[in-house]
């Protein structure tokens, strides 16, 4: 994969395999659509991830010798695994919603938590669902959520072995739920990592900065100029060590508010091609400002352009976005 200006000056993103073939980036929304597709399509193999997992734990069934009951258990993941199905029928609508409503996420991780508390906690293959329930709202609507959903299964969980078989059931169980912690983070930080990737991709090479005059007589064997040095000035020395606003430490949710941004949208515009509500863009824009340690909402477009995540013929400036306080 290479990319470069085109003669117009968009983005272009084109394979080493067919070169013939690129993908123009021409807008911000084209940037932010990348990740969203990323999301989207994770999201899709989440819920085709469960219908395969569904299909195991009718499997593991079999070999259950504690607290059986083969047909509770089958009966229980073939729901799962069609409700799956169904959500697999129209999941962008599924996707969209769990954005526009992050609580919505939750309720897949409640029923895998309602399943296995009937199907029994201690021993029931079901708890393999209710880990990959926690990838909804990973890959819909980040880690928070997603840790939210392995603390509502761990507790639910916990309270429901603890009243049934006591407090020694705190011991056997509570190793386990562990595991939905660490998988919730390992999914939220893949889709993060790849979503953050592929929102690079499409940036141009910045071309190497030109050396000031002095500098290339240097280069060249000349004596050196006999004026001092700026950067010997003790404002100048203290300016350098002040830590240079990047986009890299933003998250790939927040860098597509940028790059919408960046185009000219509004935030309640941006709400709407997101998919969220006008308040979380309006968090985002905050959150975006303070790590990348600018002071105005015209300045974080500025360095989104300057490094290349939008091409910078395409920005518009807003008439209300209101990334400024």
């Amino acid at each position: 994969m290479s990319r470069a200006l085109s003669p117009r000056g968009q983005l272009a993103l084109t394979s080493f395999d067919e070169p013939d073939s690129a993908l123009t980036i021409r807008s911000g929304r084209e940037v932010a659509a990348l990740a969203e597709a990323l999301y989207l399509r994770m999201f899709v193999m989440a819920l085709g991830g469960m219908m395969m997992m569904c299909g195991l734990v009718v499997v593991a069934a079999l070999v259950r010798t504690q607290n059986a009951d083969y047909v509770r258990t089958a009966a229980l993941a073939i729901g799962f695994a069609l409700l799956a199905g169904l959500a697999l029928r129209v999941p962008r609508t599924v996707y969209f919603a769990m954005r526009r409503r992050p609580v919505l996420s939750l309720a897949a991780p409640m029923l895998a938590l309602l399943g296995l508390i009937i199907d029994g906690v201690g021993y029931s293959p079901l708890s393999y669902t209710a880990a990959v329930s926690t990838a909804y709202p990973a890959f819909a609507c980040g880690r928070r959520w997603a840790l939210a959903a392995a603390t509502l299964i761990s507790v639910g969980a916990l309270t429901a072995a603890t009243l049934s078989s006591g407090w020694e059931a705190l011991n056997w169980v509570g190793q386990g739920t562990v595991g939905y912690f660490v998988w919730a983070l390992v999914l939220a930080g893949l889709a993060e990592s790849f979503a953050r990737l592929v929102m690079r991709l499409p940036q141009a090479q910045t071309p190497p900065p030109v050396p000031p005059p002095a500098k290339v007589a240097n280069l060249a064997g000349d004596p050196p100029p006999s004026e001092p040095d700026p950067s010997d000035h003790p404002v100048a020395k203290e300016r350098s060590r002040e830590p240079t606003p990047s986009t890299t430490r933003l998250t790939a949710r927040q860098l597509q508010v940028v790059a919408l941004l960046a185009d000219g949208l509004r935030a309640e515009q941006i709400a709407l091609q997101l998919g969220i509500a006008t308040s979380t863009v309006y968090r985002y824009v905050d959150r975006a400002r303070e790590r990348t340690g600018v002071s105005s909402g015209s300045e974080l477009v500025a360095l989104a352009i300057r490094e290349g995540l939008v091409p910078a013929s395409t920005h518009k400036p807003a008439a209300d976005s209101r990334p400024d306080p």
